[in-house]
């Protein structure tokens, strides 16, 4: 899951004050809006992997960016522990083969490596200032890193944490294949998509065009999916051909995801409130769903076959049906919601909201086991 707006004092402030012009020039933010947003810039990064849950242990992990904190929920007792980690923490990855946690510290140039099993901090890679976007490829027990103001991309190897500092160009998203040992780095201002061999470390590129905004990888089918903001699109590569394919979505596709088991794709609209829900295998839209004011982040529970989409602007998080691609209730998401997690196991929803910004607690931006909306 990706959000919509992705917020802070470096390099992206500039891509966030493209989109919220254009926000506010189509009439989806009032001035006002505009004003708390931009303000909003000047302050931390977001992630939508600031929350997340593993799931063959059952735990969910969030940051807690302001007090430097990583939150462990069990979600079959509801149990809590929090860790402290380094400053500014902001997103998080985790290899499930080996229940080990990464988590990004923007503040301090760091990577804290979590022992899910005992939920304590066994090390902490320097990998250079203000690290953003984290990705494991579980297979080969490798760990990929991006750096704000930096056109490296850090690898750490997650049996010795040693690292190694590869020339990638800016890369803001990071998805892997593990089937292929390929990974894709993103970056929302660049117009191809640089192809990373795991093996070699070799780069290649794909051409995208500008006003890229989200990736997402299936593995099954050999297909990289990437979201245009600047057309309304999403891109459909085809990893053996290279050949694209661009189908039409809603206003301002922001998210992209998978559910492998269903072979559907969803893809967030922001600007017209809607998912579109697209069949992997023939490319074909088969429905448009509904949703709440200002879609941001979306959780795929592919065991339940259930879509949960955080309505930033509604503080609401809408449920849709796999099988009918149909919205079926809401639930409450906290005051702002920007970013989910769902633990399949118990069906619970968790959601990291951007909260009153005034608030001395900023324990209450974290929702655990999400309720339906009165």
């Amino acid at each position: 899951m990706r959000p919509c707006l992705r917020l802070n004092s470096s390099t992206h402030l500039r891509s966030v004050c493209v989109l919220i012009f254009c926000l506010s020039v189509f009439g989806l933010m009032s001035t006002s809006a505009v004003t708390a947003k931009a303000a909003e810039a000047r302050g931390q990064l977001i992630s939508p992997n600031s929350i997340l849950a593993n799931a063959l242990t059952g735990k969910v992990y969030a940051v807690d960016s302001e007090n430097g904190i990583v939150t462990v929920i069990t979600a079959s007792t509801g149990s809590t522990t929090q860790m402290k980690v380094g400053n500014d923490p902001v997103a998080i990855a985790i290899n499930d083969m080996t229940d080990t946690v990464y988590v990004t510290n923007n503040g301090s140039g760091t990577v804290s490596v979590i022992d899910g099993a005992t939920n304590s901090v066994k090390a902490t890679v320097e990998v250079g200032a203000r690290p953003y976007s984290i990705a494991v490829n579980p297979k080969t027990n490798e760990v990929y890193v991006s750096n704000t103001f930096s056109d490296q991309i850090t690898i750490i190897d997650g049996a010795t944490n040693n690292t190694t500092k590869v020339k990638a160009g800016s890369a803001d998203e990071i998805a892997v294949d593990t089937k292929r040992n390929k990974i894709y780095l993103m970056g929302f201002e660049g117009s191809t998509l640089s192809v990373l061999d795991g093996a070699t470390n070799a780069l290649t590129h794909i051409s995208t065009g500008g006003h890229v905004w989200s990736i997402a990888v299936d593995e099954v089918h050999g297909n990289v999916y990437v979201t245009h903001v600047g057309n309304d699109t999403l891109q459909v590569i085809n990893i053996a051909s290279g050949i694209s394919t661009y189908i039409k979505t809603g206003v301002l596709p922001c998210v992209v995801m998978l559910n492998p088991t269903t072979e559907k794709l969803y893809v967030l609209n922001y600007g017209s409130d809607s998912v579109t829900v697209i069949n992997a295998r023939t490319n074909a839209v088969v429905a448009s769903v509904k949703v709440g004011v200002r879609p941001q982040a979306l959780a795929v529970d592919s065991k339940a076959d259930k879509i949960y989409v955080a309505n930033t602007h509604g503080n609401t998080v809408t449920v849709i049906d796999g099988k009918s691609n149909t919205a079926v209730g809401k639930m409450d998401g906290g005051l702002h919601p920007y970013a989910l997690a769902v633990d399949s196991a118990t069906g619970k929803v968790y959601a990291k909201d951007f909260g009153d910004p005034d608030a001395k607690d900023t324990s209450s931006r974290l929702s655990v086991d999400l309720k339906p909306a009165k």
